[in-house]
Order: C-alpha cells, then structure tokens, then sequence
C-alpha cells in the first residue's frame, strides 16, 4: 500500500507563520505538535535527535526547502509536520532563508512507507509552482488541500 502524504499528517500537524525565525525555535514548534497530536516521545528527546541529525549534515536542500527527518522507534506509522513561514526563517549558516519545512519521524521498523513519503515531498517540492502555492496557503486547511491536489 502506498501511502499519500495527506495519510501521515493532518491540520493539527501544520502551522503556517513562525513568530521566531530561527530553526531552533522552529523545530521546537513543529515537536509541540507532533507530540500533541501523538504523545509517543516526549519532545525534549525529540528536539535532540533532530539536532543530532542537522549536527550531521543540514537538511535544508535549496529552493528555501528543508526536509528534517528522523527514525523512532516509538511509532509504527511515518508522521509528517509542515511549517511554512512567508519571510523565511534562518535555518543554518549556509542555506538562504527556509519557507517550507517538512518534518519527518519514521518508524524504526517497516521503512519503506517512509523512505517512499521523503521521495514523495522531494518531488512535489521540486516544482516552483508547488512551492509557490504551498507557501502563499494562509491556512493548516489550504496547505492539507494544495497537498491533497497535488500528490
């Protein structure tokens, strides 16, 4: 079964506008929801893992896209959380500013479910007229439909 990326997120999970431009404070907004609407891994831990992970290497990609991702072992389902900031938020030192993040918690075990979300994001995203409308949505209910609609 293939899954659409509007199986692994919802409203609860996408927030448009970021009061602080900066990743961290970002990130730390995207966990709150993610834990909200699925209390399987307190966020602090979480927060930790993604840093671990952007220690590594940066996630952002180009094109004011970030993908941050991650493995848990804590949830059987691939979750998906977006944030989309107009003005762009500061991400790292040598990216520009980031305008859509979709942020990824995978299931340590059944993997290809989401290995095929992250190719699915990656394309969707790879045209600019996508991007366009994903970033110009003004609402959680206007970005799940412009995804619904496109993938």
């Amino acid at each position: 079964m293939v899954l659409r990326l509007i199986d692994i997120t919802d409203e609860r999970l996408i927030k448009v506008g970021f009061p602080e431009k900066k990743r961290d404070a970002v990130f730390i907004e995207l966990i709150g929801l993610i834990t909200a609407a699925h209390p399987f891994e307190d966020s602090a831990a979480l927060f930790k893992r993604f840093i671990e992970r952007e220690d590594v290497m940066s996630t952002a990609i180009g094109s004011a896209i970030a993908i941050p991702h991650i493995i848990s072992g804590e949830i059987g389902a691939p979750l998906l959380a977006i944030g989309i900031d107009k003005d762009g938020i500061q991400y790292d030192t040598a990216s520009g500013p980031v305008k859509l993040i979709f942020m990824f918690v995978g299931p340590s075990q059944k993997r290809e479910p989401y290995l095929e979300s992250l190719v699915r994001v990656s394309k969707l995203l790879k045209v600019e007229q996508n991007r366009t409308m994903l970033i110009n949505a003004g609402t959680p209910s206007q970005v799940l439909s412009i995804i619904k609609e496109l993938d």
